[in-house]
């Protein structure tokens, strides 16, 4: 187990609100082969969407926490269905709150600009239940929901391509839900207000290891999602026989927290953005005692010190958790007649368990990407090797040839031509004083 991995809980010893339960129990028979802590954090998402901006707890340490979440399921392809708890969450989001959803971004300029509440050039030829989900939508811009189906995809664009340039800090600063944001384009100035985004997105390790670099966790873009990997006790449930519909209460319960809360302000100059409400927190001390446990795990003065990648995750993770309590307390005040949700200790307490498992999920997933990234290499290593070989047909080459014109070390040349040779794709020989190599297709 990696260092610091926390144990992970079942889910059945989470204590969770009426809404979320029944939600985990309609996705986990419906998709029954997809882990279900996807299927939580696809939950907790859905509620992330339909609060937006208008729930905040007043850190004691002089920051609004607002109930915003970044998340990024990822598994290795097929096997673990993971698009299907994306799949079942836009289902219900559609249902229940369908103007809550941004259309995804083609570049930083057109993202901001639907963040800024700006209709698109095509409206007047859209159909009209289209128009009036956008108008509806107006006064949310910047804190609705973005599903992203191949989410390393858009980290690869945002490195490589020209026409991404600024989004990674758009990204970083929306996730810290500032009041107020502009930028002066060629198509004017664009002024983005009262910012939460939520983000779901799936991907598999292999492709965030070839999307990403060191530098994306340095810059501290993917430190600001929750990086979750299936459950260690990964456990396929029976299938159904046919399918069942999510149950009404699930789309109603999502419409009635979205209503409940602050809404859009009718002024002179139209729907404004709505208020928010400051939590009722009872538990900061515990918040705090938790921040001072994972920055003692940052500690560089520690016999085993903490993988630099990690240091950016395990620094928010007391706010990730504070963000799930606060979720947690927003449906269970759904049932009562208080003005404001109450995060008590009990709820803190769930959120901090669900953090701590997304915590060694974010261990266990670097563990995945080296093994992965290491892999790819080796094997591309592999097969530079053998076309250097291949060219040199019959009289086969020297080693040290082969590594000085690939630019490689030759303690990992020598280390690959190994494998080969055991594989009996290579064949040792001497080339006068040296140590060379035949390919296999040139035996005699």
């Amino acid at each position: 187990m990696p260092p610091h991995e926390p144990l992970e809980p079942p889910l059945a010893d989470l204590k969770l609100p009426n809404w979320l339960q029944q939600y985990l129990d309609w996705a986990g028979r419906t998709g029954n082969q997809t882990p279900m802590d996807f299927h939580l954090a696809a939950g907790l998402w859905l509620l992330s969407v339909a609060v937006g901006r208008r729930l905040f707890g007043e850190a004691p340490w002089g920051i609004k926490i607002y109930t915003n979440l970044y998340l990024m399921l990822i598994a290795d392809t097929t096997y673990y269905r993971k698009s299907t708890a994306y799949k079942l969450a836009e289902q219900i989001a559609r249902e229940a709150i369908p103007h809550m959803l941004m259309p995804t971004p083609g570049s930083p300029e057109r993202f901001q600009e639907a963040l800024a509440g700006r209709m698109p050039a095509n409206f007047d030829k859209l159909t009209k239940p289209q128009q009036e989900r956008l108008t509806k939508a107006q006064p949310f811009a910047a804190q609705r929901g973005l599903l992203k189906d191949e989410v390393a995809g858009l980290f690869g664009a945002i490195n490589r391509k020209e026409y991404m340039v600024g989004m990674k800090d758009l990204l970083m600063e929306l996730y810290d839900c500032p009041d107020y944001s502009d930028k002066d384009t060629q198509a004017g100035l664009t002024v983005v207000e009262n910012a939460a985004l939520s983000i779901l997105g799936v991907t598999t390790p292999a492709g965030l290891s070839v999307a990403v670099s060191d530098a994306d966790w340095a810059n501290g873009l993917l430190i600001r999602f929750a990086l979750l990997t299936p459950e260690l006790n990964y456990e396929e449930r029976p299938a159904l026989k046919a399918f069942q519909p999510p149950p009404a209460e699930l789309a109603e319960g999502l419409r009635r927290l979205h209503d409940r809360l602050p809404q859009p302000q009718m002024t002179e100059m139209g729907l404004a953005a709505p208020g928010s409400l400051k939590l009722n927190v009872q538990c900061w001390e515990a918040c705090q005692v938790y921040s001072q446990t994972l920055r003692e795990m940052c500690n560089p003065r520690r016999d085993i010190e903490l993988d630099e990648r990690l240091k950016g995750v395990y620094g928010r993770m007391h706010v990730q958790a504070f963000k799930l309590a606060a979720l947690l307390a927003a449906l269970d005040w759904l049932d009562t007649k208080e003005p404001v949700p109450t995060v008590t200790e009990q709820h803190w307490i769930s959120g901090k368990t669900i953090a701590e498992m997304w915590r060694g999920s974010a261990a266990h997933l670097l563990h995945q990407m080296d093994r992965s990234g290491e892999a790819q290499h080796e094997h591309l290593l592999q097969q530079r090797i053998l076309e250097m070989f291949r060219r040199a047909g019959q009289q086969g080459e020297k080693l040290y040839v082969v590594y000085k014109n690939l630019h490689v070390p030759a303690r990992q040349a020598r280390q690959a031509t190994e494998e080969l040779v055991r594989a009996g794709i290579l064949i040792p020989m001497r080339l006068g004083q040296a140590e060379g190599y035949l390919h296999k297709d040139f035996v005699q």
